[in-house]
Parts: C-alpha cells; structure tokens; sequence
C-alpha cells in the first residue's frame, strides 16, 4: 500500500508543477503587459512629483492589448503551455496544456480591484483543469512557495488575492502606473495614470 503511494507522488508533484507554471506565466505576463524598463522595483517609489498621463480602456482595447503581448511572449518562447486572457465579466487565463500526450483546457478566472494606493488586487474565484475544479488556496500557495514571482507580486493564498503593486513597478527611475478605475460591467472601464519619471 505504502508502494502505491510513492508511485503515485511523482504525478502529483507534476501536476501542481503544471499548476503552478499556469498561475507564474499569467502573473509574468500581466507584469510584462506593464512593464517598461528593467529597474529593480523599490517599494517605496515616491510618485507624488511625477508627471501622470491618464488613459482609459474598454474591455475590447485591453483583450486586444493582451492578445498582442501573449501573442509576442508565446512566439518567443516554445513551450507546451499556451494560453489567452481575456475580460468578460471577470478576467480569465484559459488555454490547454499538454498532459500526458493530450490536449487538456484549463481555466483561472479572477476579479481585479483597485486598492486605495492605485495598485491593483486579484481575487481569485475558480481554476479548474479538465472538469476538475482545483482548491485556490492550495495552488496558490503551491506557486507562492515554489516560483520566484517578480518583487511587485504577492501572493496572499488565504484569502485567495494576488497583488500587483504597479506603482513601484519599475522603481524610482521607470515608468510606472496607477489604476483609478475598474469597471467590469458592460463595455468595461479601465483608468490608469501613467507616471512618467522624474526630470
């Protein structure tokens, strides 16, 4: 009995690896969505003096702004893990994976919030992997522990939130953002200010 059980380890281990690099790549790619310069993050960037520019984005403009950048990341890199992301009523990754020699679809779905600081919170609602819904809490503390996330992410897997600190994005010395706004409902809208650095 004991036997079985260490036989059936390794695929465990797998799988929440699958899971993981899943979770890792969306975070990455929301980072790289924003990201400008290479400047190590601090997090305490003082913005209070930069020069903001303000944009506002629907729905269809931010899938079409993902579409590009998950498009130009997944040509770059060869991987067996593909995925879109796409706002509808909340945000989604979806995509399939290859998993023991099939094709098998996965989804995360999550709803963005703007925290007081301009930062922006995720909270996670479901993520399943075939038709198997998968405990939150459990994957995100698996990622948490076993990824090296970038500094402006964290991972709260209790209450289910990941964390974007975008004001600090790219440091004292980079341009970073500040989210004022999230609106899912209809068309969507999305308020950011661009902060632009100091002169």
């Amino acid at each position: 009995m004991r036997k079985n059980n260490q036989q059936k380890q390794p695929y465990k281990i797998a799988f929440f690896s699958l899971l993981g690099v899943i979770i890792a790549g969306f975070v990455i790619m929301i980072g790289l969505m924003f990201a400008g310069s290479r400047t190590p993050v601090s997090s305490t960037t003082d913005n209070s003096s930069r020069q903001a520019v303000d944009i506002t984005l629907n729905k269809s403009q931010v899938n079409d702004l993902a579409d590009f950048y998950l498009d130009k990341i997944q040509k770059e890199q060869s991987g067996s893990i593909k995925y879109r992301f796409q706002v509808k009523d909340d945000g989604i990754v979806y995509g399939k994976l290859k998993l023991l020699g099939a094709d098998v679809p996965y989804a995360l779905s999550f709803t963005p919030k703007v925290t007081k600081s301009g930062n922006v919170e995720l909270d996670a609602n479901k993520l399943s992997i075939g038709r198997q819904r998968l405990p939150l809490r459990l994957v995100l503390l698996y990622v948490k522990s076993s990824y090296h996330l970038p500094q402006w992410v964290s991972i709260d897997p209790a209450a289910k939130k990941i964390n974007l600190n975008i004001t600090s994005l790219n440091g004292a010395e980079g341009i970073n953002f500040k989210a004022t706004k999230i609106d899912m409902a209809g068309n969507g809208k999305f308020k950011l200010k661009i902060l632009l650095p100091k002169e």
